[in-house]
């Protein structure tokens, strides 16, 4: 399928001919089917830095789209050389979906934005559907170097939830604190790993030429729906410490300038089950625009 929609069209007449009812029923049933199949959504949550798949569930995201009828198809992992599903409750694949995947958070973008692919070949082998992805925190910048690179298959939208798309000081000063003695103490006292996280640090600090951000940042972007949901600087209990707003703002990706809808949000860097209801709407905004 192409990256755009395919509406199929059906004209209601009268029938010549009679059919028995138990092939009229698979018939309707085929019809049925692939109309439903055809305006399904493929949603892949993208999880940040220190995170991993499961903080979607626990910070309420994935239940609200539950809830609102998508099917949760399961958790990616990638073991040696294989990738496998984590089975999951449900095993309904038709209609609207939505999976998880979990990536080697600290490792580099481009690594993080291989395994990414490898997920999607993946998804796409069973679904063979444009997919809508959602990335939060670093997780909106994996998912851009995978967008932007030549493996990419079919998407619709890229959602990025309060992601440092033109970088953040805190990679540049933990990136500072893992050459001093301190980084033992960060070692111990966080969950973060600074020895091993070395390339992501770089990557993600503020973008400037020379920087790993400005190279991906003016790359050519593909002609998809982009929204960027932006935590705005309410007051000063309720900011995003992490992020500043206009790293948010895909606007300011020279790849992507002009062509982001940005939704303004109050909170701070973490995710909440407010996310969930800001995807579904950017849902809605996306098939209306879709036409």
């Amino acid at each position: 399928m192409s990256d755009q929609q395919v509406r199929l069209a059906y004209r209601r007449g009268k029938v010549g001919l009679r059919l028995e009812s138990g092939f009229l029923a698979i018939i309707l049933w085929l019809v049925a089917l692939v109309s439903f199949e055809t305006h399904a959504e493929t949603i892949v949550l993208v999880h940040g830095y220190s995170g991993n798949s499961q903080q979607w569930r626990k910070d309420g995201v994935l239940p609200v789209l539950q809830r609102a009828g998508f099917s949760y198809q399961g958790d990616l992992h990638a073991k040696r050389n294989y990738v496998y599903l984590a089975p999951v409750p449900t095993v309904e694949q038709y209609g609207d979906v939505v999976y998880t995947v979990d990536l080697p958070d600290q490792l580099s973008i481009e690594l993080q934005s291989v395994m990414l692919g490898v997920y999607l070949q993946s998804i796409y082998e069973i679904r063979r559907e444009s997919f809508v992805l959602v990335g939060f925190s670093a997780g909106g910048v994996v998912a851009r170097a995978w967008l932007t690179s030549k493996y990419h298959l079919p998407t619709k939208a890229l959602m990025t939830i309060a992601t440092p798309h033109l970088g953040t000081p805190v990679a540049k000063y933990a990136e500072r604190i893992r050459k001093t003695p301190l980084k033992m103490l960060m070692d111990v006292a966080t969950p973060y790993d600074l020895g091993r996280s070395k390339s992501i640090l770089q990557e993600l600090s503020p973008a400037q030429k020379g920087s790993y951000l400005y190279w991906l940042n003016h790359l050519p972007h593909p002609d998809i729906f982009y929204y960027s949901i932006i935590r705005r600087e309410k007051s000063l209990l309720k900011k995003d410490f992490v992020v500043p707003l206009h790293s948010q703002n895909m606007n300011n990706v020279e790849g992507i300038s002009g062509r982001s809808a940005s939704l303004l949000t109050v909170g701070d860097h973490s995710l909440t089950p407010a996310d969930g209801m800001y995807i579904l709407q950017l849902l809605q905004i996306m098939k209306s625009e879709a036409g």
